[in-house]
């Protein structure tokens, strides 16, 4: 079986295919060393390149985020009791050289995307903002409560 992952030292999906890996075979009582084996006879490919590999037969299975798989079509197989999950973020650079256009595309996130992102499988927390509140656009105040 051709198994192909993200490398997990370079991205995040990588790091949450082994954290998977070793929590399947603590939950799961696998033998000991399955985690590194299945790691280490995986194939690492950067994380645009692995969909296609997949969907062109170069590979039998891949380690996916749901909301990618979802739109992709591809057929997914969840881990049981084994649930790893990322949080993605946004921010706006304080001296973007458009920080308008960028505040513009998160209060798009947050507003009009919002069904899109959920109806892919996305589940959205409540927006915070982490550090000086001072630094948030003026136009994201009302999005963000």
């Amino acid at each position: 079986i051709k198994v192909g992952i993200t490398d997990p030292v370079l991205d995040p999906k990588g790091k949450l295919t082994a954290a998977a890996l070793t929590a399947a075979q603590q939950t799961y009582h696998l033998p000991t060393g399955f985690a590194k084996s299945v790691r280490a006879n995986a194939a690492v490919f950067p994380e645009q390149e692995l969909l296609g590999r997949l969907e062109s037969g170069q590979l039998d299975v891949g380690f996916f985020y749901e909301d990618e798989a979802m739109p992709a079509h591809i057929p997914t197989v969840g881990l049981g009791k084994v649930h790893e999950s990322a949080t993605y973020t946004v921010t706006v650079l304080n001296h973007a050289p458009d920080a308008d256009a960028g505040a513009a595309f998160v209060e798009y996130l947050l507003t009009t995307a919002r069904a899109t992102l959920e109806a892919d499988g996305m589940q959205l927390v409540a927006p915070s903002v982490q550090g000086d509140t001072a630094a948030v656009p003026e136009s994201l105040l009302g999005v963000l409560g």
